[in-house]
């Protein structure tokens, strides 16, 4: 909304307006999906890929993989680096970011129901991936299962942390303090109401020797959750090697149940095809909020590192019509 502090600018971002898509799916329907949501300064397929191992996935599981770019990521930032000013920028940009991606995830969501509506699927996020699938966990009940990694909980608390004496004191002065700051954010933090995932689903992982988010973050969420974390004996960057991240997946939640490699169908071929999947724009329930484009994007075998032998997996997610079905933004409920 325009109308809203700093609404203006941020709808005017026009990079920020599509959402690239990169999908791995098999041909057959049915099939699981996993949605992998990245964390901050990625959003791209050399740093997306490794840390999620996406041949991995679709050969243990049997699943479809679908990994979304957030706001200000990777080909939608709009700055020199990839997540400029989601977290770096004015302090409303934070709230913006948010609420789009909580828009951008949950279009990405109701779009893979509508191709494939038989399909469970699954989020896993790490660190700024790992907020979100959390948040996302308030705002659907039918999700499979929530996996949030090394994930921040209360970004208000972080950020106010590590900031300099300099700009607490001018943003004090300005009348945004710490509490003022978490109230700004409430309505698109994962602590601000309970999760609509049963907790049964609802799994954290967390790194004891953690230096950018305190581990004290993923603990705040799993009591928030009431749930264990489970944890390893690593570091933030080296969760992508750490046992305990596939052990995570191995817990094996409703969507991979009974689903492994073994399952995969020997291929016919590779099928490969790109389309532009729109997803509503403009006026939703009295609300004149951004809503871009759902684009799936090109993802080469040899990067993914997957044989014809691995399974009949197409390479694109053929959108077909434009018809993913129109969801309220996040700033008008």
């Amino acid at each position: 909304d325009d109308t809203l502090p700093g609404g203006a600018v941020w709808n005017h971002l026009d990079a920020n307006r599509r959402v690239p898509l990169h999908v791995v799916r098999h041909s057959e329907p049915g099939r699981p999906w996993i949605v992998c949501i990245h964390g901050y300064r990625m959003g791209v397929p050399w740093m997306d890929f490794p840390l999620f191992q996406p041949s991995r996935l679709v050969r243990d599981y049997g699943a479809n993989i679908a990994l979304p770019v957030l706001p200000l990521h990777g080909p939608r930032r709009i700055g020199l680096r990839s997540g400029d000013y989601f977290l770096d920028g004015d302090p409303l940009d934070l709230f913006h970011a948010e609420c789009q991606a909580l828009s951008d995830l949950r279009q990405t969501l109701a779009w893979i129901r509508a191709e494939d509506p038989n399909a469970s699927i699954g989020v896993f996020g790490v660190s700024l991936g790992g907020y979100n699938a959390a948040l996302l966990a308030n705002h659907d009940a039918d999700l499979a299962f929530v996996l949030a990694a090394i994930p921040v909980a209360d970004f208000a608390e972080v950020l106010w942390r590590v900031m300099p004496p300099a700009h607490q004191g001018y943003f004090s002065h300005q009348g945004l303090d710490l509490a003022a700051y978490q109230g700004l954010l409430r309505p698109v933090s994962p602590l601000s109401s309970e999760p609509k995932v049963p907790a049964d689903r609802r799994f954290v992982l967390a790194a004891a020797a953690d230096r950018v988010v305190p581990p004290g973050q993923a603990v705040q969420l799993a009591q928030h959750w009431g749930v264990e974390p489970v944890w390893y004996q690593g570091s933030h960057l080296s969760i992508r090697r750490e046992a305990q991240t596939a052990a995570a997946l191995e817990q094996r939640p409703p969507a991979l149940a009974g689903v492994t490699g073994d399952d995969l169908i020997r291929p016919r071929s590779w099928a490969a095809n790109s389309h532009i999947c729109t997803v509503a724009r403009g006026k939703v329930d009295g609300c004149d909020g951004p809503r871009g484009h759902v684009e799936v994007d090109a993802i080469l075998g040899k990067k993914l590192k997957l044989a014809p032998r691995d399974g009949d997996v197409q390479l694109l997610f053929n959108a077909g019509q434009n018809h993913a079905p129109t969801l309220p933004h996040p700033s008008c409920s």
